[in-house]
């Protein structure tokens, strides 16, 4: 995927290659890969067919997982003794029959300690669950301290077709429900959902869910780039006076209309739906909600929905806190590990203690 350099947008800032703000090893390793440009334009439109929007996914998920895929995952960048893990595939059944494959973490001795069931990014559209960097991040928690659950929700976006909301959304309330069942099982002391980017949307939306259901939710959430809005394919008047970081910030690595293309095929019915784009909750929805970490990075268009989001669950009460990488684009800590090692690592330490400081017993 190579990035156009220092397109015309009328930004602040000409992009990460010129940007001063940028840290510097990231920088580095976007050049290598041709990413230090502005990710190429990708127009939308409402009225575009349906057809283009699904050929725009399509692309988009060559193109990450071809990243991810070539991410180099050499224990030596973050070094680590992976053969003390244990990766076990289950199986969960959802409520209308469909299986929603799962993959356990865990060290080999079984002793209470703090489970994590991780939801992958990827707007909940793209991007197999199961990708290296995926599994290398759960084993990574495990190794840590936690017992990690990789959640195999459905797509809304898959060759064989489309799985639009909310069908990932209740594959991965089946996956909790599953979890919490089998907690004994589990030795877990602690339930914890956790994810990145649309990731962060299932993890809130799953405990909207379940509280609406009338049912005990998890622990805590702890999230990192929330793609909660769904308001990529808005007024450049909308995002200027709601989330001006999908303006300042488009194309640092995401481009926002390309999103759009991903939402619109998630929420085909274009919605403001809570459970689909957990921004447009109400404060009052968040009341009673657990603890809550959220990461934001300074460099990405998703920065200003991480701090609207904080900013209401602290109206409603919630107990939670706000961290900010700055230098940073959309989860780089994530997925350009081995060129930010020290962001790595300091991000698997926050979450599990995290984790740790809410097990129970």
């Amino acid at each position: 995927m190579a990035y156009q350099q220092n397109a015309g947008s009328g930004r602040q800032y000409p992009g990460p290659a010129d940007d001063e703000r940028i840290d510097r090893a990231l920088r580095t390793e976007l050049a290598r890969l041709s990413l230090d440009g502005l990710a190429p334009d990708v127009p939308f439109a409402k009225d575009m067919p349906l057809g283009q929007s699904i050929t725009i996914a399509k692309e988009t998920d060559t193109a990450f997982a071809g990243i991810y895929k070539s991410l180099p995952l050499d224990p030596t960048l973050c070094p680590r003794d992976i053969s003390a893990i244990t990766a076990r595939k289950y199986t969960v059944i959802e409520p209308t029959g469909v299986e929603i494959p799962i993959e356990i973490f865990q060290t080999r001795s079984l002793k209470p300690q703090p489970c994590l069931i991780y939801y992958h990014g990827g707007g909940m559209t793209i991007l197999d669950a199961f990708l290296p960097p995926h599994r290398r991040w759960c084993t990574d928690l495990a190794l840590a301290g936690c017992t990690v659950i990789l959640a195999g929700f459905r797509n809304a976006y898959v060759p064989a077709g489309l799985n639009p909301f909310p069908t990932g959304l209740s594959d991965c309330v089946s996956i909790f429900q599953w979890v919490r069942e089998n907690r004994e099982q589990l030795s877990a002391s602690s339930i914890i959902v956790q994810g990145e980017s649309g990731g962060a949307n299932l993890a809130l939306a799953t405990t909207l869910q379940l509280r609406n259901s009338g049912m005990a939710p998890p622990d805590g959430i702890s999230i990192s780039c929330p793609y909660i809005s769904g308001m990529y394919g808005a007024t450049p008047e909308a995002k200027a006076e709601h989330l001006p970081s999908l303006l300042s910030n488009d194309g640092y690595f995401l481009n926002v209309s390309a999103m759009a293309h991903l939402a619109r095929i998630y929420d085909p019915l274009d919605s403001s739906d809570p459970l689909c784009w957990p921004y447009h909750a109400p404060a009052e929805s968040f009341r009673d909600f657990p603890p809550v970490a959220i990461s934001v990075n300074e460099l990405d268009p998703l920065l200003d929905e991480g701090i609207a989001l904080y900013r209401k669950l602290l109206a409603a009460g919630v107990q939670a806190r706000l961290r900010m990488n700055f230098g940073l684009t959309h989860v780089a800590e994530f997925i350009f590990r081995g060129a930010l090692p020290d962001h790595y690592d300091a991000k698997i330490a926050d979450i599990v203690s995290f984790a740790k400081s809410l097990a129970q017993g």
